[in-house]
């Protein structure tokens, strides 16, 4: 039986978790987190990523998750309604093969199917160590156990242990795209409604939608030419600084919010990699080819590349063969949604009050029922599975 260390508990890693179990392998993963991760923000699912939920026959327990969100609504800064669209017409327009769905309600459905199978999972562990041969990993975990495996998995996420200890620095494969972005959970405001409401103005933008009856998720993304990584305790106050001044209610919901509930903030970086494997290490989802909050498609090329690689792995016994058919059958699809990611970076938050003005009279055309379906399928990537 062949052995599989994958490195990480989130989409991309439970996705080729479940294939190579499937198919006989060996499976341990491990996973920083103490736990199953309920932190998440919602996400655009449709496209390829949903062709592979189809395989794994999990489309109707996606579509059977359901937030209090009927409308997406684009406000003002008094919060008056600018306007809005249903949910259900980007539903449609993609012929039902779409849901708007949290990170960790897609994780939690991929983690139900791997414990199918008898998989390992190693939480609070992370790698420390790895020797990578071309015959085999030997490995050294956080935990103190020593193992050999056939293969890993660097599954693990934009900032990726396994791609800093196998090929490198983050700097030699990141680019910055000018973004900040933080989201965390609050007490739901009565105010929005059932809608998902986005606010931007110059350089700024912030966005809220219930998942439940009294919680809701809050996003804020700003152009930033600082990017620097920092701690859990510099969210806040930096956040406080940057919205300073900022209409709606963006200032009110985050001075309301304890400082220990601003959870997450990032940079919008893709990971760009002429090779995303080296002898028996290979990189999946953000790890090797991160796309970014810009390119919107993260999730869905997680699981296509979870797919493609395992799908790989079973047609060729020699591993370098099956790593090497991976990269050529995706670095094509990777590169073009990359390369549109990093184009609708420069507008995806003007920089002027005119450039807002513009954005969103376009998204009000783009959206209506007319241009909805053509809309949305110029934002798909092409269909290879």
């Amino acid at each position: 039986m062949r052995s599989v260390l994958v490195s990480g508990s989130g989409i991309a890693g439970l996705t080729t978790a479940y294939w190579l179990a499937k198919d006989g392998w060996k499976v341990t993963i491990v996973e920083k987190a103490k736990g199953e991760r309920l932190d998440g923000y919602m996400m655009d699912f449709y496209g390829n990523g949903w062709d592979v939920a189809e395989k794994m026959g999990i489309e109707e327990k996606i579509r059977n998750i359901h937030y209090p969100i009927i409308d997406v609504q684009i406000v003002k800064n008094n919060g008056q309604k600018y306007f809005s669209f249903p949910v259900s017409r980007m539903i449609k327009a993609l012929d039902n093969k779409y849901r708007p769905i949290r990170r960790p309600d897609l994780e939690h459905i991929l983690l139900g199917e791997v414990k199918k199978f008898p998989v390992t999972i190693l939480y609070d562990t992370v790698v420390k160590d790895l020797e990578n041969t071309p015959a085999l990993v030997k490995v050294k975990l956080s935990s103190g156990i020593q193992r050999s495996f056939d293969i890993v998995v660097g599954a693990d996420g934009v900032h990726s242990n396994i791609r800093k200890l196998v090929f490198g620095q983050e700097s030699l494969f990141s680019h910055y795209l000018g973004y900040i972005f933080s989201f965390f959970h609050t007490k739901r405001d009565k105010s929005i409604g059932d809608n998902l409401c986005l606010y931007q103005e110059p350089n700024r933008q912030f966005g809220m939608y219930p998942y439940s009856e009294n919680e809701m998720d809050v996003l804020y993304v700003l152009k930033s030419k600082e990017h620097k990584r920092m701690q859990k305790s510099e969210y806040k106050p930096f956040l406080t600084k940057e919205i300073k001044g900022m209409g709606w209610i963006a200032e009110e919901i985050l001075e309301n919010t304890p400082s220990e509930k601003v959870t997450f903030l990032d940079t919008t970086e893709q990971i760009r990699m002429d090779s995303w494997y080296k002898n028996r290490v290979v990189l999946v989802g953000d790890a090797g080819a991160c796309p970014t909050l810009a390119a919107g498609q993260g999730s869905s090329m997680a699981m296509t590349e979870a797919y493609v690689l395992t799908k790989n792995l079973r047609e060729f016994e020699d591993i370098d063969k099956a790593f090497k058919g991976y990269q050529e059958e995706l670095s094509d699809y990777v590169s073009k949604i990359q390369i549109k990611g990093a184009k609708f970076a420069k507008s995806f938050i003007p920089s002027s009050t005119l450039g807002v003005i513009f954005q969103r009279w376009f998204m009000m055309v783009a959206m209506s029922p007319l241009f909805a379906r053509k809309s949305l399928n110029w934002f798909t990537e092409k269909k290879i599975l």
